[in-house]
């Protein structure tokens, strides 16, 4: 995660890059995020946006996180 992470950090300002991600954390970097459900964009923002409307996005980070720590604490 972190090698795409730094590639896509490297490519900011100079192109358009288009990441399609199921963990959420490797989005973090983007101007603009956009949430599909259905086959539809249901939000749309920047991180910060996002986290602070509480829709859907900030529901799956919640989630995502949320079963990360408890598979760390069972390590």
């Amino acid at each position: 995660e972190r090698t795409v992470t730094d590639a896509v950090a490297a490519l900011k300002g100079k192109t358009t890059v288009i990441m399609i991600a199921h963990r959420l954390s490797s989005v973090r970097i983007a101007d603009t995020i956009c949430v599909m459900e259905g086959g539809r964009i249901i939000e749309q923002g920047s991180w910060g946006e996002l986290m602070q409307r509480k829709g859907r996005f900030h529901q799956l980070w919640q989630l995502q996180n949320t079963d990360e720590r408890a598979s760390n604490a069972k390590v």
